[in-house]
């Protein structure tokens, strides 16, 4: 009978779809399979290796219907290494890390030993890997977490709006872990809108720590639409981290244009939110200082209007002109009406 005269034999019909040849392998063509092997630790010279012994394990025990003797295995790897030098003691030293690892086990008791693999043996042996893969990605997804925390000295991670990093303070720091000496902040003078939000920024805003009283007293002037919108990105920020503000606006701060209802609605979603914001407008007709203070240790006083200028002062460089404005502050702010609600309960807290 020739071949085109022969007749295979038919299947019997189990009701299932027959299943696509190559595809046992498509994993493995696609690279799934590797790439998990190699997340559970093992390389792409490894994986060679142990691909060819345990094929070699599975078809001969296949083929034999019992474990498999090593003169079978060390053959087999002969003849597939095409007269390529493998010597004996390698072969060995597979096959003892296929079973640590528990994907084939030895019956010593046979003369020569056997070896076998099965779909327990290798799918518990997997499964092992798996977990100590796991627990070692684990223990490096928290060390990367607290290595960007540690870069990002500044930053929030529980909020979505956490600030960069800054960077004149960790160099300050850094200065100070090298000489062990404090670098001692300076008086510094900013000129126009631009400079003074950067000196509030760097001086003011970028030492703040949950806990920390930040007081605002600012008149309209000079405030666009920008201005604003960059303030209320500030104090959102620094409110979620825990800051505590009190601003007061001059008294004839208009609360009820585009800037201001932006600024009041900002507070109040804060306020809504059980932050610790206020803001109140002065009901004296005079006005002392327009300045950004945190606690009673760093004051950006406003010393100009034409042009417009200010000042960083530290406690320490005018402790009785920083006192004073602090002073002055809390005693208009306590009697202020609160803008957001009408009330004027506010405490002293720093």
């Amino acid at each position: 009978m020739t071949v085109r005269d022969s007749v295979s034999p038919r299947k019997p019909h189990t009701g299932r779809k027959p299943r696509r040849e190559g595809s046992a392998g498509s994993d493995l063509k696609t690279g799934k399979i590797p790439e998990a092997l190699r997340l559970i630790g093992y390389d792409d010279e490894m994986l060679d290796r142990q691909y060819q012994v345990l094929r070699i394990i599975l078809r001969k025990q296949q083929e034999q219907g019992v474990p498999v003797p090593f003169k079978d295995i060390e053959s087999q790897i002969r003849v597939e290494a095409n007269n390529r030098s493998v010597v004996r003691p390698q072969i060995y030293r597979w096959l003892t890390s296929l079973e640590k690892d528990g994907y084939l086990s030895v019956d010593r008791f046979s003369k020569p030993h056997r070896y076998s693999a099965t779909v327990e043996t290798l799918a518990a042996a997997l499964s092992e890997a798996r977990t100590r893969a796991l627990v070692s990605l684990e223990r490096e997804r928290m060390r990367l977490v607290s290595d960007i925390q540690n870069l990002y000295v500044n930053r929030d991670l529980g909020n979505n709006e956490s600030e960069d990093p800054d960077f004149s303070r960790l160099a300050r720091d850094t200065i100070e872990l090298i000489t062990g000496v404090r670098q001692r902040t300076v008086v510094r003078f900013a000129e126009g809108l631009e400079q003074i939000n950067r000196l509030i920024d760097s001086e003011v805003y970028s030492t703040v720590r949950k806990g920390d009283v930040l007081r605002l007293s600012t008149g309209q002037r000079g405030i666009d639409l920008v201005t604003a919108e960059q303030h209320t990105k500030a104090v959102r920020r620094l409110a979620y981290k825990g800051a505590i503000f009190r601003v007061l606006l001059s008294r004839n701060f208009d609360t009820n244009d585009r800037i201001g209802r932006l600024i009041v609605d900002t507070y109040r979603s804060l306020i809504q939110d059980s932050l610790d914001v206020s803001l109140r407008r002065r009901t004296r007709p005079e006005e002392t200082y327009q300045m950004v203070a945190r606690n009673s240790d760093r004051v950006v006083l406003m010393v100009s209007d034409e042009p417009v200028a200010a000042t960083f002062i530290p406690r320490f460089i005018n402790q009785e002109l920083v006192d004073d404005a602090i002073a002055s502050f809390d005693a208009e702010f306590a009697i202020a009406t609160d803008v957001t609600t009408g009330a004027s309960d506010w405490r002293v807290k720093a």
